[in-house]
């Protein structure tokens, strides 16, 4: 239904049909399709008057100026300069309705407004968006930007802009605003009163999205892309003499158990073992392979979908409700439960769980504990440090309507690139940066640059489907600086704060870059937080058409507003390397659970994690490269080529790890036996487990050492898993074969068990 703008808001904006029509502007524009959808007032903001309630920012305000026979009534923004100390580089403002509306968690929202627009793309962003908060109007993180067009082309250059924004699928969302955020690069000499207008807002609560079961559920179950050059595979699917069903891909074995009506994930790299079982109460017999390549290995039967993805992720998909529970194999002491979502790790591997329902549907997470008293269950959403002490054996339960997806998973999903967490470290550069900084002796340590402000975007370029090139001929005269220093080129992007949710338009505007200018991969600040399944897409796509090429993603908690249950490694392994850990204030210092666990990426995603860490502070940190030395007890690294001591500090102690590895690397073990020991050593953090005993054998003997000096090691010649109570050792053993062993010294932790013969 199409309805005239007064009929639409006529509480707020019935004044404005008499000073809009007062320019002559043709009905088209005064007119809001409400596609069936409930107009939301916003309390005290009729944009047709002076009175309109902003609640603007130091530096950005919003001005007014009435209607005259060209142009309706209308707001406008205007930047002062600051008031005494210069100012930055660019400018970033948010601006926004001072009452808020009632929103909904998981629905969909239209924002229709009348513009007009004329102002400098290439270093000028204004974005709308829709601030979503709690019922105290706390704001939740994750903010969705969607970029005004810089140009109006309508009568007397006024057009009606609209777009749609989803809101979490968190039930805690009560509140929000309509949003106005203005980024201005340093080109702008201030004050200035930047060319665009606004006359009119509203607000649209779209109808719930219907539930309905897909007609192909194996679409459901399968992604575009894949692992390009990335070494993970789907093995043929094998049925058993007992009716069970084996599905193994690089990082997990899955086993399905009719009869049991059980789904099993196994680890398969580095500690081959049990990881989590999930109870489904759908009927899993007559399941047969309805697709099955090297990518992915779907099974289907009238009742369920279930499509085991190459990266250890499998999707179940029910033609009906479903109930399933999880039952963790693992005493995981890193465990995070929230917004539906579940990680737990305990280092060496671990699982998750995470829902997808249908967004805009209204629909929330259904899921609970079924193990009572669960420590984990009330930890915070900001909580990064806390451990939990729950035994294995604990449930999880979720419910599911037809047409929802649950997304389970096991990690790692393939092997650790230790070439790559060497050699990698990014340096940024500039518009405008000669030559020689490509050369110069500061950026030695360097193997990549990463070209910062050469495309249009002030902020993360939230408009337009292609990346605009503020001059073409200089990026292609910096990439050549970079690749004729032996460097890498990457240009930055961002998914996340990219104008479409359409993963093939995303995947097609970065692939252009990379192949017009020859860049050796790219950057992306974020991942898409509520469709997150469409950044999953995303890197699939484009791991798979760039193959070796670099991707790094800098993702964060505080900027994406994801819950930390919901980082999924499954996620993150299409990439080179992420980049974690902005603006998380601690004070755990090197014993933070959030790099040991997560950032790190080691047995996670095991693409190579480094730190952003610029608020990770605690006991022993004295200098500002001490957090990243600490990170590398923990297989982190500093990526990004920057900070006080980077050069002399931290660059030394990871060249000698380097050398570590190039001696000692072909050792599945080698971050357990040499690496973990060595960088404790180096520098200067005790923290951590004991180094794994090496075992050698000769002569029908055994011989076991740590190279933790002063360790214990406690033994057993049965296979068993040993303990603190084991045998100590105190010379070689007369056996070559069942035996394992672990190392234990003061101040440390228990080293992980050598692996079962």
């Amino acid at each position: 239904m199409r309805v005239p703008l007064l009929a639409v808001v006529v509480a707020v904006l019935a004044p404005a049909l008499a000073a809009v029509a007062e320019s002559a502007l043709p009905a088209s524009l005064l007119e809001v399709e409400l596609r069936g959808g409930e107009v939301l007032e916003v309390p005290s903001f009729d944009l047709s008057t002076a009175s309109a309630g902003w609640q603007n920012q130091p530096n950005l305000y919003w001005d007014f100026r009435e209607a005259d026979g060209e142009n309706p009534a209308h707001w406008f923004p205007v930047v002062e300069p600051f008031d005494e100390g210069g100012e930055p580089d660019w400018l970033a403002r948010g601006t926004w309705s001072e009452r808020n509306i009632r929103l909904k968690p998981n629905r969909r929202y239209l924002l229709s407004t009348l513009i007009r627009a004329d102002f400098d793309r290439r270093f000028l962003e204004l974005n709308l968006g829709l601030a979503c908060m709690d019922d105290a109007a706390n704001p939740f993180p994750g903010r969705r930007e969607i970029g005004f067009p810089a140009k109006t082309e309508g009568p007397r250059g006024w057009e009606r802009f609209e777009t749609v924004i989803t809101t979490p699928p968190n039930g805690g969302i009560k509140l929000g605003r309509p949003t106005f955020y203005l980024y201005l690069g340093a080109e702008y000499e201030r004050p200035v009163e930047v060319d665009f207008a606004i006359a009119d807002l509203t607000v649209v609560e779209l109808p719930q999205t219907p539930l309905v079961p897909a007609h192909d559920p194996v679409a459901e179950v399968t992604f575009a892309g894949g692992p390009g050059t990335l070494p993970m595979a789907v093995e043929p699917v094998q049925t058993r003499d007992d009716g069970t069903m084996e599905v193994n891909v690089t990082g997990v074995r899955w086993v399905v158990d009719p009869a049991a009506g059980t789904i099993a994930a196994h680890q398969r790299i580095d500690f081959p073992r049990p990881l989590a079982t999930w109870s489904v109460d759908l009927p899993l017999g007559g399941l047969e392979v309805a697709r099955e390549d090297e990518t992915v290995a779907v099974l289907q039967n009238e009742h369920v979908a279930l499509g085991f993805q190459c990266d250890g992720m499998l999707a179940l998909y029910p033609t009906r409700a479903a109930e399933i529970v999880v039952t963790s194999e693992l005493a995981a002491p890193f465990v995070r439960y929230g917004d539906g979502h579940l990680l737990a790790s305990d280092g060496l591997g671990g699982f998750s769980v995470n829902p997808h329902p249908p967004l805009g549907s209204g629909k929330l997470p259904d899921t609970e504990p079924v193990t009572p008293d669960l420590d984990f269950a009330g930890f915070d959403r900001t909580d990064l440090e806390s451990l939990s002490e729950a035994p294995a054996g604990w449930q999880i339960r979720w419910r599911l309507d037809a047409g929802e997806r649950l997304f389970l998973s096991a990690f790692p999903p393939r092997a650790y690139d230790w070439e790559a967490s060497f050699d990698l470290m990014w340096h940024l550069t500039y518009r405008g940066d000669p030559a020689g900084d490509y050369t110069s002796d500061w950026v030695e340590p360097v193997d990549t640059f990463l070209l910062w402000d050469f495309h249009a975007r002030e902020w993360g370029m939230s408009f337009g489907d292609r990346y605009l090139a503020i001059d073409p001929a200089e990026i292609r005269e910096h990439v050549g600086f970079a690749q004729d220093a032996g460097k890498r080129a990457i240009f930055y992007t961002s998914a996340w704060f990219f104008g479409s949710r359409d993963a093939e338009l995303w995947a097609d505007a970065v692939t252009d870059e990379v192949e017009e200018y020859g860049f050796d991969g790219f950057y992306s600040d974020g991942l898409p937080a509520v469709e997150w399944l469409v950044g999953y897409e995303e890197l699939r796509l484009l791991r798979e058409r760039l193959g070796d090429k670099l991707i790094v993603v800098h993702d964060s908690v505080p900027q994406s507003g994801r819950h930390p249950a919901a980082l999924s490694p499954f996620l993150y392994t299409y990439t080179t390397a992420t980049y974690m850990a902005e603006h998380l204030a601690t004070d755990a210092g090197p014993t933070w659970p959030w790099v040991r666990y997560v950032i790190g990426q080691h047995r996670v995603s095991n693409a190579v994690g480094t730190v952003k860490g610029d608020a990770w502070t605690g006991p022993g940190f004295e200098k500002p490269m001490d957090p990243f030395l600490a990170g590398l007890i923990w297989n982190a690294r500093r990526g990004e080529h920057s900070g006080e001591g980077i050069n002399q500090e931290y660059v030394p102690v990871q060249r000698e790890l380097r050398a570590l590895w190039e001696e000692h690397g072909e050792d599945p073990y080698f971050y357990d036996r040499y690496l973990v020991e060595k960088a404790r050593v180096l520098t200067g953090f005790r923290v951590g487990p004991a180094a794994m005993p090496i075992i050698e054998m000769a002569n029908g003997k055994t011989t076991l050492r740590s190279r933790t000096e002063g360790a214990t090691i406690h033994y057993t010649l049965d296979g068993s898993e040993p303990t603190g109570d084991s045998p100590i050792y105190d010379g070689p053993l007369e056996t070559a074969t069942g035996v394992r062993a672990i190392a234990v010294a003061e101040g440390l932790e228990p080293s992980p068990p050598t692996p079962a013969p």
